[in-house]
């Protein structure tokens, strides 16, 4: 090989590398961001909001799903699974209250249903009255059939059929309910019954724990989260019958 042919070679690669780095240039591969992100400072004062939010979440949820708003009414509707200790509340109000009826809901029992004599919770919360003392022509149970989910909107449906039968004048209830799950059942019963009726709700609370430290107990806790997982299904995502 004579030096000529050499260079001509050398020429040759030292052309196509110079297009080749020509064309790169027009296609990017990379390039350069300007990137923001957090300072130590800014760090720290994300940290501390979250606290706050945290702090804030705790002591405001039970108050807001345990609600308590009872109106002057001439029905009291009582959610039949209440323990027996809250029915002898019910019975308090009751009589304070100069409510004119009592209509029990409840859906079927989950358990015991072929040995026991009542076949909804509705069924058992009318027994209960009537044992500690009230007036069984008083107090209805008005069950619902039985629902795989939302029971309690099939609890307030068959307390509305029930009242809309007897075609009485009375529009004003109190809905009698439970912890947490005041609210939630508020919220369907007052959808239920719409406008023609005007619904106040009454809670009491569980025995179980203080309500002002429900997460130092784990009912208290176990409470807190089904019920505001449940009450944003309702609130948001629930499909009205």
């Amino acid at each position: 090989m004579n030096k000529t042919s050499l260079l001509q070679r050398f020429q040759k690669y030292f052309v196509g590398l110079f297009f080749l780095t020509f064309r790169m240039k027009k296609i990017p591969l990379a390039n350069r961001r300007l990137h923001w992100g957090l300072t130590i400072y800014g760090k720290s004062l994300l940290f501390f909001i979250l606290i706050f939010l945290f702090l804030l979440f705790v002591k405001t949820i039970h108050p807001f799903l345990s609600k308590n708003a009872p109106i002057k009414a001439d029905i009291l509707i009582v959610e039949g699974y209440l323990p027996d200790y809250a029915m002898k509340d019910v019975l308090k109000e009751y009589r304070h209250g100069h409510y004119k009826m009592i209509i029990v809901s409840g859906n079927p029992v989950d358990f015991g249903f072929y040995y026991s004599r009542f076949g909804s919770t509705a069924d058992a919360g009318r027994v209960t009255l009537i044992k500690l003392g009230l007036d069984s022509t008083k107090v209805v149970a008005a069950p619902a059939p039985y629902e795989q989910r939302d029971r309690t909107h099939a609890g307030a449906i068959a307390a509305k059929h029930y009242i809309d039968s007897l075609k009485i004048p009375y529009r004003t209830i109190n809905l009698y309910s439970f912890g947490c799950h005041a609210r939630r059942s508020w919220m369907l019963f007052q959808h239920t019954f719409g406008k023609q009726y005007q619904v106040g709700v009454i809670r009491t609370n569980k025995n179980s724990y203080r309500p002002e430290r429900w997460w130092k107990y784990s009912d208290g806790v176990r409470e807190v989260v089904d019920e505001s997982v449940a009450y944003i299904y309702a609130r948001f995502f629930f499909s009205y019958k």
